[in-house]
């Protein structure tokens, strides 16, 4: 079991326990997202995005640009998302769920 821990835990030896936490928060707030849209909640749009930003901001700066462009690229898209599924005329929804 000890040996399980190690190799779960050495890529994590030498980063900053700040960077940990950010990345630990990260992954918890894709999981509230991932919930929220299960459940058709527009809470999907900020716990998705504060966790597409985090990882925007790891991925710089562990030197990983590929992956923090698409970060950067979900983290728009849900800028649109949020304005598309947010929008109403005379208190309907114009875009609803389906």
């Amino acid at each position: 079991m000890n040996q399980i821990f190690e190799y779960l835990s050495r890529p994590y030896q030498d980063l900053d326990i700040l960077d940990v936490t950010l990345e630990i928060f990260a992954v918890i707030l894709g999981l509230i997202s991932v919930y929220f849209a299960k459940k058709d909640k527009v809470l999907v749009y900020p716990t998705g995005m504060f966790s597409t930003a985090i990882f925007v901001y790891l991925l710089f700066n562990a030197g990983l640009l590929g992956d923090m462009l698409i970060n950067a690229y979900f983290f728009m898209v849900s800028i649109y998302g949020w304005y598309f599924w947010s929008q109403k005329k005379g208190g309907q929804i114009l875009n609803p769920i389906l």
